[in-house]
C-alpha cells in the first residue's frame, strides 16, 4: 500500500500485485539527490527498469536507463545523459546480443562528451545567442545577441562560428555562416545582471537585385536610324547589335554585384546577340536586376543564391557545389530526427521555346509535308494570294490578304447572306425573302515607300453596306476582293464611307505624324415609311480630318496631340424649340488636346527587296506522360534545343528531406550530401536550449 515519510527525505511507495508472477511497483524518493525508479516485472524471465535521477546542484544530470531481458542471453540497455551547459552532451546507446549457443556477438555503441564554443568575427567571446536562417537562396538573415552595448557595430560585417569538440577522441564539427551585413538597427537590454545587443544581419544583395536600371539598350525606343535608300547590304551593316552576355554584364556592374556561375551552369546559354530591327522591343528601362535576370536565365529555371555580402550565384537546375565536408554516415549518425516530404513539380507534358528568326531563302524551303501548307506559303511567299471563306448562320463571309514583292498591300471582305424580310404592320403578305445577297463589302489597300520598303506611307478602305426594305428593287452589284469576284443583284445602297491615313515617318524610323480623313453617310431619308413602298434615301454626308503628331522629350516620354475638325450633325427644332423637325450640318475644330505619355508611336524598319525571309526560330517538345505546359520567348538567336534542356531538367519531380541535429555540421547552400542538395539550413545557438540544427534537401526522382 502506498505510504509517505516526511524525515528529511520525501519516500512515496506504490505497489500493486496482480499475481505471483506479475508486479508493479512505483517508487519516489526526494532527498539532496531525487530518484525516480519504475520497475514492471511480468514474469521472472522479463524485466523492465526504468531510472531518472536528478542533482539539485548545479550541473543537472539526467539519466535515462533502459534494461530488458527476455533471456539472460539477450540484453538490451539505453542510457542518455545530459547536462544544463550546452557545452556538454553525453549520448550512450548500447545492444548486445547473441545466440543461444552464445556465438555471434554483435555490439556498437557511441558514448561521447562534446565541447562547444562559439565566435563572432566582430566581438569575438561576447555572443551570447544567435539564430541563423537561410530558408532558399536569397532569403538569409542572422539575428544576434552581444553582451554590453554594442549599437554601434548595427552596421558591421557579422561571420558566426561554432565549434563543437569531442572530449574523448578530440574530434571537431564546425558550422559557419556567410559574411552578413547588419541593417543599421539596433536593440538593448539592461537588467541588474547586465545589458546586451541585439543586432540584425542580411545580405544586401537583395536590395541591389531590386533597383532600378538604366537603360543598356542603345536604340530601345527608337528605331533604326540613317538607313533610307541604302542598300541591303548598308542596311544590314548599319544594324546596331547588343550581344546578349554583354548586356547582363553590364546590368550586373549597373548595380554593383558580382556574378559567380557554378560549373556547368548555362556555359553555351545565350551566345547570341540582340539585333536592332529584329527585337528593338526589348529594354533594360524600369527593370532590375532581377528582372532582367529572369528574362533570360530566370526562364530556364536558374536558382540565384547569395555569397557573403557581395557576390550572386547562378545555379543552373540541379546544379550544385559538391560534396559537402562531411560524410553522409557521419551525418546520419548524430541525426537526431529525419523526415521526407511529398514529391513535388509538375512533369512538362509540352514544351514550346521561340528565339529572334533568322533569315533565309524561300526556295530552300519544301512546304510539301506541312500541315497547314497554304498558311506556311502565305508566310513564306513573296506574292500570294491567301483566301478563306467561314459559313455564317444564313450566309458566307469572303476573307483575303494580298502580297507582293512580300507585303501586304490588299485586305478585303464580302459578307454573303439570305434576307428574310417581313411585310409591313397591317399587311397580310407573305414574308420576302432574299437569296444570298450581298450584305458588305470591305476593301484596304495599303502603300509603301519607294526608298523605305517596309514603311507605310497611306492606307485607304472603301466600305459598302445594302438593305433590302419589303419592296427592295434589285440591281445589279459587282463586288470584288482580292481572289474573289461576285456579280450579284444587291438591294438599296445603305451606306458608303471611306477612310484614308497619310503616315509621316521620321528620319530615326519613329512615327512622326498621322492624318486620318473620313466620309461616311451622316444621316438617310425614308419614303413611303411604313408601306410596302418604304424606301431609304442616303442623306447628309460627313467628313472629317484628323491629325495626330509625336515629339520624344527624352526619358522614354513623348509629346502626344491629337485635332479632329470636320463635319458635325446637329438636331434643328421648330419655332417653339419643342420638336424635332430634321438635322444640318456645321464645320469646325470637333477636339483638341495634347499629353506627355510613355506610349511610344509606331515604328518603321525598312526591308530589303530580297528572296529572303525570316523564319522564326522555334523548337517544340512534347511528352505524353507529361501534366505541364510552358512557353518561353527569348529576344534573342540562340541554341533553343540547348535551352530546353535546362528547362526540362528544371520540371523534373523532386523529393525533400529534412535533418534535425544537435552538433554544428560542416555544410553550406547547394552542398550534396546522402545525395540530396542542400536547399536550406536553419541552425541557433541559445544559452539555455544549446545547439541546434536544421537541414533540408532535394533530391530529383528518376
Amino acid at each position: 500500500m502506498p505510504f509517505i515519510l516526511i524525515n528529511g527525505d520525501y519516500h512515496l511507495a506504490h505497489t500493486v500485485l496482480a499475481s505471483s508472477s506479475y508486479g508493479v511497483r512505483h517508487e519516489v524518493q526526494v532527498s539532496s539527490s531525487t530518484l525516480s525508479r519504475h520497475e514492471v516485472k511480468a514474469s521472472t524471465s522479463i524485466r523492465l527498469q526504468h531510472e531518472v535521477q536528478a542533482s539539485t546542484m548545479p550541473e543537472l544530470d539526467l539519466s535515462h536507463l533502459v534494461v530488458a531481458r527476455v533471456r539472460p542471453e539477450l540484453t538490451a540497455v539505453h542510457e542518455v545523459r545530459a547536462c544544463t551547459s550546452p557545452s556538454d552532451y553525453l549520448s550512450r546507446h548500447e545492444v548486445r546480443a547473441s545466440s543461444p549457443a552464445g556465438h555471434g556477438a554483435v555490439r556498437s555503441g557511441v558514448a561521447e562528451s562534446w565541447a562547444f564554443t562559439q565566435h563572432s568575427s566582430v566581438l569575438g567571446d561576447k555572443l551570447k545567442s544567435w539564430t541563423y536562417s537561410r530558408p532558399d537562396g536569397l532569403g538569409v538573415s542572422l539575428q544576434c545577441t552581444f553582451d554590453g552595448l554594442h549599437a554601434s557595430m548595427s552596421d558591421s560585417l557579422q561571420r558566426i562560428t561554432v565549434v563543437a569538440t569531442n572530449k574523448a577522441n578530440r574530434q571537431r564539427l564546425s558550422f559557419t555562416t556567410e559574411r552578413l551585413q547588419g541593417n543599421g538597427a539596433s536593440s538593448t537590454r539592461t537588467t541588474r545582471s547586465g545589458s546586451d545587443t541585439q543586432l540584425n544581419f542580411s545580405s544586401p544583395i537583395q536590395k541591389k537585385l531590386g533597383a532600378p536600371l538604366p537603360e543598356l539598350i542603345p536604340w530601345a525606343g527608337m528605331p533604326e536610324e540613317g538607313r533610307s535608300g541604302a542598300s541591303c547590304s548598308q542596311r544590314k551593316a548599319l544594324r546596331k547589335r547588343k550581344p546578349v552576355r554583354a548586356l547582363l554584364q553590364e546590368a550586373i556592374q549597373a548595380a554593383d554585384l558580382q556574378v559567380r556561375f557554378l560549373p556547368g551552369s548555362f556555359a553555351s546559354a545565350f551566345s547570341g546577340e540582340i539585333i536592332q530591327g529584329t527585337s528593338s522591343d526589348y529594354s533594360t528601362f524600369g527593370k532590375t536586376l532581377q528582372q532582367v535576370l529572369n528574362d533570360f536565365y530566370g526562364k530556364l529555371g536558374a536558382t540565384f543564391a547569395t555569397l557573403d555580402n557581395d557576390t550572386l550565384l547562378v545555379i543552373a537546375p540541379g546544379g550544385n557545389k559538391g560534396s559537402a565536408g562531411i560524410s553522409s554516415s557521419t551525418l546520419r549518425r548524430y541525426c537526431e530526427e529525419t523526415s521526407s516530404n511529398t514529391p513535388y513539380r509538375e512533369k512538362l507534358g509540352f514544351l514550346k521555346l521561340t528565339g529572334m528568326p533568322e533569315e533565309a531563302n524561300f526556295a530552300s524551303f519544301d512546304l510539301s509535308g506541312d500541315p497547314d501548307q497554304a498558311a506556311k506559303e502565305f508566310e513564306l511567299s513573296k506574292n500570294y494570294i491567301d483566301r478563306s471563306e467561314t459559313s455564317t448562320p444564313g450566309g458566307t463571309t469572303y476573307s483575303s490578304v494580298q502580297k507582293e514583292g512580300g507585303k501586304v498591300v490588299r485586305e478585303g471582305t464580302v459578307v454573303i447572306s439570305t434576307v428574310t424580310v417581313k411585310a409591313p404592320e397591317g399587311k397580310k403578305l407573305p414574308d420576302r425573302v432574299f437569296t444570298r445577297v450581298p450584305i458588305s463589302e470591305t476593301n484596304t489597300y495599303k502603300r509603301y515607300s519607294s526608298t523605305c520598303e517596309g514603311q507605310l506611307t497611306s492606307t485607304y478602305q472603301k466600305h459598302r453596306e445594302w438593305a433590302y426594305p419589303f419592296n427592295a428593287q434589285l440591281q445589279q452589284a459587282i463586288l470584288s476582293i482580292p481572289g474573289y469576284q461576285f456579280g450579284t443583284s444587291a438591294g438599296q445602297l445603305l451606306s458608303e464611307s471611306t477612310t484614308q491615313v497619310l503616315y509621316e515617318w521620321s528620319p530615326q524610323g519613329w512615327l512622326k505624324r498621322r492624318v486620318t480623313l473620313t466620309t461616311k453617310t451622316g444621316s438617310l431619308a425614308v419614303e413611303n415609311m411604313g408601306t410596302v413602298n418604304e424606301q431609304f434615301t442616303t442623306g447628309l454626308r460627313v467628313n472629317t480630318v484628323t491629325e495626330e503628331t509625336w515629339l520624344p522629350i527624352g526619358n522614354g516620354q513623348w509629346i502626344y496631340k491629337t485635332t479632329t475638325s470636320g463635319d458635325q450633325l446637329v438636331p434643328v427644332f421648330d419655332k417653339t424649340g419643342k420638336s424635332w423637325v430634321g438635322v444640318e450640318k456645321k464645320s469646325g475644330v470637333i477636339s483638341s488636346q495634347s499629353e506627355t505619355t510613355d506610349n511610344a508611336p509606331d515604328s518603321s524598319s525598312c526591308q530589303c527587296d530580297e528572296d529572303t525571309i525570316l523564319i522564326p526560330r522555334e523548337h517544340e517538345h512534347v511528352d505524353p506522360y507529361g501534366s505541364g505546359r510552358q512557353e518561353e520567348d527569348f529576344p534573342t538567336e540562340t541554341n533553343l534545343e540547348g535551352l530546353a534542356s535546362y528547362i526540362l531538367e528544371n520540371s523534373k519531380v523532386r523529393k525533400t528531406r529534412e535533418w534535425k541535429v544537435c552538433l554544428p555540421i560542416p555544410v553550406a547552400y547547394r552542398e550534396v550530401i546522402d545525395g540530396y542538395t542542400i536547399t536550406g539550413i536553419q541552425a541557433s545557438m541559445q544559452s539555455a536550449a544549446g545547439f541546434s540544427m536544421t537541414i533540408t534537401g532535394e533530391v530529383i526522382l528518376p
